[in-house]
């Protein structure tokens, strides 16, 4: 099991998680894009995406969209042929049908073929008035991968 985080912090977080639990996992301070450039192709079973905000602004839609687009396909070449993927958005700027039309365009991008097989939003505790539809920031998309 590897987990990749470019904050230091955090891996050492989850160095310690894994430790008190005794579970074995390699740990690694890196960029994500950097670390799947260099992933060998079709090497994990599971690979999860769960990126920081990539649209803070409508202005910013552009550059997320590309990004999550090149972050998907990354990942998906590092995805087994049978292995799942679990890619995430926190951006509120990038809605659900967007974000699978992104996920979409990775998957072609990579050469992959995905199919979702659940959609997630936040969790129960996670409550929004319904005239906050800006509160549904965040989308998490499970699929396998061939």
């Amino acid at each position: 099991m590897t987990a990749v985080d470019s904050s230091a912090r955090a891996v050492a977080r989850v160095e310690a998680h894994a430790a008190a639990n005794g579970v074995v996992i390699e740990a690694v301070e890196a960029d994500a894009f950097r670390y799947l450039e260099t992933a060998t192709p079709r090497a994990f079973d599971l690979v999860v995406i769960d990126p920081p905000k990539f649209a803070r602004a409508r202005k910013d839609l552009e550059a997320a969209r590309k990004g999550y687009e090149r972050l998907n396909a990354l990942a998906l070449q590092a995805t087994a042929p049978g292995g799942i993927i679990v890619t995430c958005s926190c951006s509120q700027n990038v809605d659900a049908e967007t974000f699978e039309r992104i996920v979409a365009a990775g998957a072609k991008h990579a050469g992959r073929e995905v199919r979702i097989f659940e959609r997630r939003g936040p969790a129960s505790c996670h409550q929004l008035p319904p005239a906050f539809p800006e509160g549904q920031y965040l989308k998490v998309l499970l699929g396998h991968v061939h």
